[in-house]
């Protein structure tokens, strides 16, 4: 009796699987002819029958017939729900599949239903529909976990809806499959920036500047150049360095940056003035073994960023890039003689001509300060000519061609129009000449230029320098009367930087002065702005008085 009712059972279950079979015969046959619609009644019907139901393969097949009906906007149209249904029949099908056999044959489809469900969270995200985004990003991700875009978007829309805390536990866990891809040399797999993003600027805002260095230097291990980075790298350096002195730490800072933003104006400018700064500093120590170090840094620096595919963007605002260290110590040179820094543009000048001359021989270094200091004259001016020459003169006082380039230069700028850093170049130059040759001539050559000197320091209001050169020139001619002129030289330096300086009152034509506003606010701890134009009158005030 029980083999009989054994051999019932099993008779039964073979006749249940050969109906079963026959079905998803019928189900494959409508894949196979594309008619999906087909496909979509056989499923609903097959949700009736008791047994097809507790096949996870019925709800696979339902979400392949709804995924591609979504497809035709005519039939999306008319059911909107077509990638919701899909969603719904892919989740129950996977939770009906214990043991994830039967889904195997449907990879495919598993993964155009997560694509379709993605585009739909999207569309939520781009309406501002936070919460309903990250719960269909959720499904998509229950649907394929290695599918770290889903996983990405439930974390980001989170934290758009207000639960950060909640969102960055995503946004962590993400960082640390990153790190752990980086370890283990997967460069595969799907990666986003935001999680960086997201943390860095959050240190940065929060005033966690070591942080978020901390993090952007994770984030270049894992994405390199990026512009996200490049962005947040440049802000938390700038907000880094600018309350702190210039330095070798400060530099390092900048050029960090500079690695992945080499023609960016800012940094670019940046980088420039702390090496300004601490090679005029270095300068200034007895020992000038730093300063040349830094220099040679300096020169290197410039040749790298010469030979970089920005190069020409670079040179519209570094005007220190060239390809050849001697160029860039020529420009060096310039640029500290024209900010009157004589004793770098001394030092710099001379490395110059070390590395250019034919030998370091004294005839060959004679030899090469000759033909600069002409050079200089013919293209660069006759400032910086004048400076080269005096420093040539100062190096060979004996040199004959020298000094006879030294005379025609004065004769050849006394009867010209010159401006006051011109005018400057020439009064020094007869000074020294002045001084190999005390004659009545050269005396009155040299008071004529100072008092021109005089005049134009006066014009371009430089009354520091003014009384200097006039005090000078009272010794030249101590018996002269010079009390005229120094009234008017007072009364002017008083009108230029006290009368005009004044930021209330009325003006000379009796006109009320704007008083200057404050755009600050002491409650907040805003320290505001001051217009330049006031600036400038505080500045012209203090320096009356100095």
């Amino acid at each position: 009796m029980k083999s009989f009712i054994k051999s019932i059972i099993i008779t039964v279950l073979v006749s249940i699987c050969s109906i079963a079979s026959a079905q998803f015969e019928k189900f494959e046959e409508a894949v196979e002819s594309g008619n999906f619609k087909r496909l979509e009644k056989l499923c609903v019907d097959g949700a009736e029958d008791n047994e097809l139901k507790k096949d996870p393969r019925l709800y696979y097949y339902t979400a392949q017939a709804y995924v591609e009906l979504s497809k035709d906007e005519y039939y999306l149209a008319k059911n909107p729900d077509a990638v919701k249904n899909a969603t719904r029949a892919m989740l129950k099908g996977l939770k009906k599949d214990d043991n994830k056999s039967a889904i195997e044959e449907f990879l495919a489809v598993k993964a155009e239903v997560v694509i379709a469900n993605n585009k739909v969270a999207l569309s939520e995200y781009n309406s501002n529909k936070m919460a309903k985004a990250a719960k269909l990003f959720a499904e998509s991700y229950s649907m394929d976990t290695l599918s770290r875009y889903s996983y990405f978007m439930v974390g980001k829309c989170t934290i758009a809806a207000g639960d950060t805390a909640e969102g960055e536990v995503y946004y962590r866990t993400l960082i640390d499959l990153y790190n752990d891809d980086l370890s283990a040399d997967n460069k595969t797999s799907e990666k986003e920036i935001d999680p960086h993003t997201y943390f860095i600027n959050k240190f940065w805002e929060g005033g966690k500047l070591d942080s978020a260095k901390i993090m952007i230097a994770d984030g270049r291990a894992i994405f390199g150049d990026n512009a996200k980075l490049n962005f947040y790298h440049k802000k938390v350096t700038l907000e880094q360095i600018k309350n702190i002195p210039p330095s070798n730490l400060m530099l390092e800072y900048v050029q960090e940056v500079l690695q992945f933003s080499p023609a960016d104006k800012d940094l670019l400018q940046k980088e420039n003035s702390i090496y300004i700064f601490l090679i005029k500093n270095k300068l200034q120590e007895p020992s000038k073994g730093e300063a040349d170090t830094l220099i040679n840094k300096f020169v290197a620096d410039k040749i790298v960023k010469s030979e970089l595919p920005q190069a020409k963007k670079i040179a519209e605002v570094d005007v220190f890039v060239e390809k050849k260290p001697e160029n860039v110590l020529w420009k060096l040179a310039e640029y500290f003689q024209s900010y009157s820094h004589m004793e770098g543009a001394k030092f710099i000048l001379d490395k110059y001509i070390v590395l250019t001359a034919q030998s370091a021989s004294a005839s060959d270094l004679a030899l090469r300060w000759n033909a600069i200091t002409n050079y200089a004259f013919d293209t660069k001016g006759f400032a910086f000519g004048g400076f080269v020459l005096q420093q040539a003169i100062s190096k060979y006082p004996t040199n004959k061609e020298l000094k006879a380039t030294r005379t025609q230069a004065i004769a050849k700028k006394e009867v010209m129009a010159k401006s006051v850093e011109e005018q400057g170049a020439l009064y020094l130059l007869m000074k020294d000449e002045y001084k190999d040759n005390k004659n009545e001539e050269n005396l009155k050559k040299l008071i004529l230029i100072n008092d021109k000197y005089v005049g134009q320091l006066a014009a371009n209001n430089r009354f520091s320098t003014v009384k200097d050169v006039m005090k000078e020139q009272m010794s030249y001619a101590p018996t002269k009367d010079y009390s005229d002129r120094l009234r008017y030289l007072a009364r002017e330096d008083f009108y230029q930087n006290y009368f005009m300086s004044r930021t209330k009152g009325t003006d000379i034509n009796g006109k009320e002065i704007q008083p200057f506003t404050w755009n600050g606010d002491k409650a907040t701890c805003n320290p505001g702005t001051i217009d330049l134009e006031i600036q400038e009158k505080v500045a012209n005030r203090i320096n009356y008085f100095r």
